[in-house]
């Protein structure tokens, strides 16, 4: 998979919501009716004790996970398993000449199914980035290369 393509995916995925997953504060919190008058579930939701793990099921809730390698900050109050979390990283293709920060920014992004609030912002099937993280994704990762291309030259 080209990181161009992914990298426009995530910029796609960006919307006007200002709930949205960022990497500084893990959740953009700021909910108005007008924002979401489409979607009154979400409106309930955010009111209400129980909060599905829309990316699995609305039938799966967030518990206590030991053992999240990769995800640890998770473990207290995780959607996600331990072995869904071994194959996600399994199979993810190495970042070469990354930065720390790009690396952290990858693992921050790819546990984004684990998150006790993805409720907020997966939605209809889609991750909501926030801009900000987009853009601080792209600048500490732009010189990195995957699959034997460097991300920010896209061709």
């Amino acid at each position: 998979m080209n990181y161009c393509l992914i990298l426009f995916y995530l910029i796609l995925s960006i919307t006007q919501y200002t709930n949205c997953i960022d990497l500084n504060t893990g959740f953009t919190d700021a909910l108005t009716l007008e924002e979401y008058e489409d979607d009154v579930e979400l409106i309930k939701l955010r009111f209400d004790s129980t909060r599905p793990c829309r990316f699995f099921s609305d039938d799966r809730y967030p518990k206590v996970e030991e053992g999240l390698a990769n995800c640890s900050w998770y473990e207290k109050d995780a959607c996600c398993k331990r072995t869904e979390v071994a194959s996600v990283f399994e199979s993810m293709y190495t970042l070469h000449q990354a930065s720390t920060q790009c690396r952290n920014m990858m693992n921050y992004l790819m546990c984004f199914f684990c998150a006790p609030d993805q409720y907020l912002w997966y939605i209809k099937k889609r991750v909501k980035i926030c801009e900000t993280f987009c853009n601080e994704f792209y600048q500490h990762c732009k010189t990195a290369e995957f699959s034997g291309n460097t991300i920010g030259m896209c061709n």
